[in-house]
């Protein structure tokens, strides 16, 4: 529950975040249930943004993979193929990274985790939470 704004929180990745993250091929969360969004303005133009329920992702990973112990030996046979594999953000700053996505979401707009804004507030907990969001969802 987000107590500032009053309404759940539903954790949400992009496309990205749930190869990443879980070790899943393009065909395996198209079904699933997404959202789309526009970027915030940065350096490029806007372009739209794909976001899916974090709980469906996994949901479907422990399906795929047979289940936490099957994620974790897919991300080591992943990384030994030379992909890129991330482990997915835990405790203050998944708790961060959602309220702030949220914030954005709010304003139907996505910012990356990637901004440097955005990425110090995620991985610190520093700076201004609603300059942040009202700067960059413009």
């Amino acid at each position: 529950m987000d107590t500032a704004y009053g309404g759940r929180v539903v954790p949400r990745i992009n496309e990205d975040e749930a190869r990443l993250h879980y070790c899943l091929k393009d065909y395996q969360f198209r079904n699933l249930h997404s959202i789309v969004v526009c970027s915030v303005r940065t350096f490029r133009d806007p372009y739209e943004v794909r976001l899916y329920d974090e709980k469906a992702i996994l949901k479907q990973a422990r399906w795929i993979h047979g289940g936490d112990v099957g994620i974790a030996n897919a991300r080591q046979f992943f990384a030994e193929q030379g992909e890129r594999v991330e482990l997915p953000p835990v405790g203050p700053v998944l708790e961060r990274r959602n309220k702030i996505r949220q914030a954005f979401l709010m304003r139907k707009v996505y910012a990356s985790s990637v901004l440097p804004q955005v990425r110090h507030y995620v991985k610190t907990g520093r700076g201004n939470f609603e300059e942040i969001v009202c700067t960059l969802a413009v």
